[in-house]
Order: structure tokens, then C-alpha cells, then sequence
């Protein structure tokens, strides 16, 4: 169970929320303190950096069939230059001139820039990001330029195998829905985007009513009406809307998804499966069962595919949460003679959990990793803010350590069994491989297959392969 000392660590660093559900928590009422835009701050006196992360509802959730990629698109071009400071270089020298950083990413359901900076630096970040989000120039050179490394951004990520494969895998668990496009987006959309339409983008997207913002580290007494004051320079707008069309190839039928690649020996696997959420209360159960078997060197999965099995270096999982569906995956490269038996292992290890094989020792250490997990992310400001920033975009209130740690504590073993035996049924398990080797496709008695176009794009064959 998650330890009184985690408790008592996080409240000495109290969490002020402002204008949440249009009310303001933790600090004074008066209204020069209220901002249109919901925002998160933990102060922490001691520490060496202030981090700042304005998060935005954008990404190929919320992209048109026309629109795909635009908002991976805007998250590079935002960098190339302002109407105060002209050019990428100059805008890193802004920040890391005086020691701190600044970058930016996207998801498939959020954007969202940050800043890291020594204390006493906070003026200079603030203007920084305002450049940036409110004073682009979107210059043409500029915007035929950034193809030309978004492009080689699709390459590095096909070239990483291990990368590559975490990102099918949510793609064809996600799919017939707008979320399963890669983020970064169709050739045709993005060699055609102007900057006409970024600044469309810009004013539909990236505004007051539609952003989130999270702050933590060694900020001064003033740093809350610095930030107020940058706030409220941004106008008001429509909350962006999820897109709302379904793919049209259907492959939902299919469960086995192959990419082949010049690795003869090796097989890159990831299996998954996409779920329902019934309650709040679940989603801190699928992150206990995370902790449980795909959390470190103690976890069954690593313990089981690789200290017993010597099938593999690492074992990874990942969980993400998109509205009411959950995602979970399992990530692993091995020798392809081994793929079969990796199936068989993770199979019968989440049998084992939903019939309650689960070793109560382990489980209850697994809470106490996963709360430390949580605790040690307050050691980086840029983490905190994170944390902030996300879960005043999903879940549209302030974070609690006391709040998380309290619905860890209510998870118990039958809750991790039943989502096992409910939710992650052998029949519904997705799997993609990437490998050069018939060996590895010889346990697959049937598979849709993926083919790579010289321009690095992924599509889907028309033929099947296997027996």
C-alpha cells in the first residue's frame, strides 16, 4: 500500500488551482486572481529550476480529413520565428542563454510548449512563450522548410524499430477512429499547408477557451500575477471539437498485422488491446495492474520473458486513456524463434492474474512502486508541471497527490483479476511484428500486411499474407 510518508512528503507542497469549473481553489478569491484559463502551481522554494507548460486540446483527434497533421505542423512552426524574435536559433538562445530550455510536443489528443529555467528567470520565460503562441510569423520559407524535416522525423521514427512498432500498435487498436492517424500526419495535407491555414489553425485552436496550463519549481511571490497577466492576453474562442468521422478501411477483423523489415533473426512484437472504462475508479486499477506486470525488473512480464525465459532484453508496456477507451500494450524485441512461446507466456501470464494467481506480496509492492513512481516525479519541476497541465486537459480539474494516492490504496486484487478476465481476452488481443524472418511469421497461420513506400509512408497491403 502506498506509505503515510508519501502522504506527508506531498503536502508540504500544496497545490494552488485557479478558475477550475469556474471557481477558484487554494489561494485568495478576489478577482484579480481569476484567469479565463484554468491553470495549476506548486511552489517549491528550494528547488533549482521553474518550469512553465501551456497545453492545448489539438492533435489528430481533432484534425478533418483535410486537416491531418496540421496541428504536428503548427508544434514545429511555432519555433521557426516570431514577429520580436526571427529564427529558431534565436528563439533557443532566448532560453538557453540564461541556462534553460524550451521545446514543445504533440499527442494524438494535445499540444503543448514548456519552459525550464533557472530561478529568477520567469520574465523571460513568460515573454518567451508569448512570442511564440501569440506573435508567430509563419513565414513561407520557413513553412517549405519544416516538410523537409518532418519528413525526416517519419524516417527516424520507421528507423527505430522498437519506437515505431509502440506506435502501430495504439494506431491499429484505436482504429476505425480520427485518434489511430499517426500524429504526424498525410504527405498530401502537409505539402500543401500554407500560411493562410496556420493562422486559421492558430485562431481556432490556440486560445483562452481552449488551453491548460501547469507551473512548478522555485518561482517568486509575483510569479502568479506575471502569469495572470500573459493569460488574459489571450482571446477567447470556441473549445476545439473532436473530429467526428470513422476511417473508411475497415480492420477490425483482422487480428495479426505484419511490417516487414531487414531483420532476419529478430523479431520486434507488441501486442495489445483497447478497452471500455466504466468508472473513474478503474483507470487508477489499469494503472496498479501497469505497475504490476510492466513496471521495472520486478515486474511479472520482465520477470517472467526475461530472468526465467532469457527471451529478451526489456520488456515494455504502455497505458493511455482517450476519453471512455483505454489502450494497453506489450513491447518486446526478441530472436524470432521465440515469438510463439512470448505469446503463449503473455497469455498465460494474464490468465494466471484474472484467476487470482497473483502473489499478495507482489501486488502490494507493486502499489508502493507505482506511488513512488508518482512521488519521485517532484524531484523535476518540468515533470510536475506535466502532471499539472495534463490533468487539468483531461480530466478539466486539479491534481491531488492525496486524491491519487487515496484511489491507488482502493485498488485490491480481485479489481486487477477482473479487469484481466473482462478485458484482455485472448480473442481480442491485436499483435504487430516487425521482422525480415519467415520463421518468426510461421506461428501466424494468417496477418494483414504493412508495406513502406520510398517516401517512408506505412500503408496497408491488399493482399493478406500467412497459410
Amino acid at each position: 500500500m502506498i506509505k503515510q510518508s508519501f502522504f506527508e512528503i506531498a503536502e508540504k507542497y500544496p497545490i494552488e488551482n485557479y478558475n477550475v469549473e469556474n471557481q477558484t481553489y487554494g489561494g485568495e478569491n478576489d478577482y484579480n486572481y481569476k484567469s479565463k484559463i484554468p491553470f495549476s502551481l506548486m511552489r517549491i522554494p528550494h528547488s533549482p529550476t521553474l518550469s512553465i507548460l501551456f497545453a492545448f486540446n489539438d492533435g489528430v483527434a481533432y484534425e478533418s480529413e483535410s486537416e491531418w497533421g496540421i496541428s504536428h505542423f503548427m508544434e514545429h512552426i511555432l519555433f521557426r520565428g516570431t514577429e520580436n524574435i526571427p529564427t529558431l536559433y534565436d528563439i533557443s538562445r532566448k532560453m538557453e542563454g540564461i541556462g534553460g530550455r524550451i521545446s514543445a510536443y504533440s499527442t494524438r489528443d494535445m499540444t503543448a510548449f514548456w519552459v525550464k529555467v533557472p530561478p529568477g528567470c520567469e520574465e523571460e520565460a513568460l515573454w518567451v512563450l508569448e512570442e511564440l503562441l501569440l506573435r508567430p510569423s509563419f513565414k513561407e520559407e520557413f513553412i517549405r522548410q519544416e516538410r523537409e524535416i518532418i519528413t525526416q522525423e517519419r524516417h527516424r521514427e520507421i528507423n527505430n524499430p522498437a519506437f515505431f512498432n509502440s506506435i502501430m500498435m495504439e494506431g491499429i487498436l484505436l482504429h476505425p477512429s480520427p485518434l489511430s492517424r499517426h500524429p504526424v500526419g498525410e504527405d498530401e495535407v502537409i505539402n500543401n499547408i500554407d500560411s493562410n491555414q496556420l493562422s486559421a489553425h492558430l485562431k481556432k485552436a490556440y486560445h483562452g477557451d481552449n488551453m491548460y496550463v501547469g507551473s512548478a519549481g522555485n518561482m517568486s511571490g509575483e510569479f502568479k500575477d506575471k502569469l495572470i497577466k500573459l493569460l488574459n492576453k489571450f482571446p477567447s474562442g470556441n473549445k476545439n471539437q473532436k473530429a467526428n468521422f470513422i476511417l473508411e478501411e475497415d480492420i477490425s477483423d483482422h487480428l495479426v498485422f505484419y511490417l516487414p523489415s531487414a531483420h532476419k533473426t529478430q523479431a520486434f512484437l507488441s501486442v495489445g488491446w483497447k478497452f471500455e472504462i466504466d468508472d473513474l475508479q478503474e483507470i487508477y486499477t489499469w494503472r496498479a495492474f501497469n505497475s504490476l506486470v510492466g513496471s521495472g525488473y520486478t515486474s511479472i512480464f520482465n520477470r517472467v520473458l526475461r530472468e526465467q525465459e532469457n527471451i529478451t532484453y526489456l520488456c515494455t508496456t504502455g497505458l493511455n486513456f482517450y476519453d471512455n477507451d483505454g489502450i494497453f500494450k506489450i513491447n518486446l524485441s526478441l530472436a524470432d524463434k521465440n515469438v510463439g512461446k512470448a505469446i503463449e507466456l503473455i497469455q498465460k501470464i494474464i490468465e494466471d492474474i484474472g484467476q487470482g494467481k497473483t502473489e499478495k506480496a507482489l501486488f502490494k509492492e507493486s502499489l508502493i512502486k507505482h506511488g513512488s513512481h508518482v512521488l519521485f516525479r517532484m524531484e523535476d519541476s518540468l515533470e510536475l508541471a506535466k502532471i499539472l497541465g495534463h490533468n487539468l486537459l483531461k480530466e478539466e480539474k486539479g491534481f491531488s497527490f492525496r486524491e491519487y494516492f487515496n484511489n491507488i490504496n482502493k485498488v485490491n486484487l480481485e479489481d486487477i483479476s477482473h479487469i484481466c478476465r473482462i478485458k484482455l481476452p485472448p480473442h481480442k488481443m491485436k499483435t504487430f511484428i516487425q521482422t525480415g524472418s519467415p520463421i518468426a511469421m510461421s506461428f501466424f497461420p494468417q496477418y494483414k500486411t504493412f508495406r513502406k513506400t520510398p517516401g517512408g509512408k506505412i500503408t496497408l497491403s491488399e493482399s493478406n499474407g500467412g497459410c
